[in-house]
């Protein structure tokens, strides 16, 4: 299938994972609000960096409908920009997901 709006000529490159950071993404595929923001308020953590799939934190909330944690991320003025390998975005990932409060909270 023929990904729309995603450019998949945009290389990412990653590093290795912080047990924080995996413990963010933990967080926010699980949709646990008050870690996510325990985890960010703890100063420690880059919530932008990418995993082995090229995918940010706000990726996968966007991905898994958790616009509670999406903007949590948000609020940590992350860019939205960040593309992942496919060079999607974490708006094309929701689209592609129809996770519409997710689709909403990345327009605002």
């Amino acid at each position: 299938m023929k990904r729309i709006f995603c450019s998949p000529t945009v290389k990412s490159t990653t590093k290795r994972q912080t047990k924080a950071e995996k413990k963010l993404r933990s967080a926010v595929e699980q949709g646990d609000v008050g870690k996510v923001h325990a985890i960010l308020k703890g100063g420690t953590v880059v919530a932008s960096k990418l995993d082995s799939d090229g995918r940010s934190p706000l990726h996968l909330a966007a991905a898994r409908g958790r616009t509670e944690c999406l903007e949590i991320l948000l609020s940590y003025q992350l860019n939205v920009e960040a593309r992942d390998r496919d060079g999607c975005t974490a708006l094309h990932v929701a689209v592609r997901n129809s996770q519409l409060d997710c689709i909403r909270s990345l327009v605002k």
